[in-house]
């Protein structure tokens, strides 16, 4: 049953960055029991607050308890990713949700919320980097209308990563 007072908002200053990295931990503690060695499986708060100050996130607020959180950022012009140096495209990432509330909704809110923000700061597209074998959450995209656009190698994961693009810009 979805959570009704799950608010979708913007991170606070004084929401707890020690609290959001235990979250990403935790909601990404599954991929590392399938043996994917995602980055936010480890990242500490450092690394957190930096993704973080990189662009917009969000978090779901439920009753001040966060559950989820995302965050979208314009693209890099010299990422290391080819279609992540596009200056009309965003990336979407650092997403997790808690265990205990996957399969409310939560995560597609999140994601909305970061496309709403991405559309309206100029986007045409979103990119975002998924393990090539966890086809579960290429699923979960492919149905939030993202396509495989390439792949990419990370040296911090232990997995080829599929890089997927969806196209947000709406012809006037």
């Amino acid at each position: 049953m979805p959570h009704t007072s799950v608010v979708i908002r913007p991170i606070l200053d004084s929401d707890c960055l020690e609290q959001l990295t235990q979250l990403l931990h935790q909601a990404y503690a599954i991929r590392l029991e399938e043996g994917f060695r995602f980055f936010a499986t480890h990242q500490d708060v450092e690394v957190t607050r930096e993704r973080v100050q990189q662009g917009h996130c969000v978090v779901a607020d439920l009753e001040s308890k966060i559950v989820g959180t995302a965050t979208i950022r314009p693209l890099k012009p010299d990422d290391r990713v080819e279609y992540y140096r596009r200056s009309d495209a965003w990336s979407f990432g650092q997403f997790g949700v808690l265990p205990e509330y996957r399969g409310q909704g939560i995560g597609k809110r999140l994601y909305d919320a970061c496309e709403k923000y991405a559309q309206a700061n100029g986007a045409k597209e979103i990119g975002l980097d998924t393990p090539e074998h966890a086809h579960n959450l290429i699923a979960m995209y492919n149905a939030w209308g993202f396509e495989i656009v390439g792949e990419f190698d990370y040296p911090h994961t232990n997995y080829k990563s599929v890089i997927m693009g969806k196209r947000v810009w709406i012809d006037d």
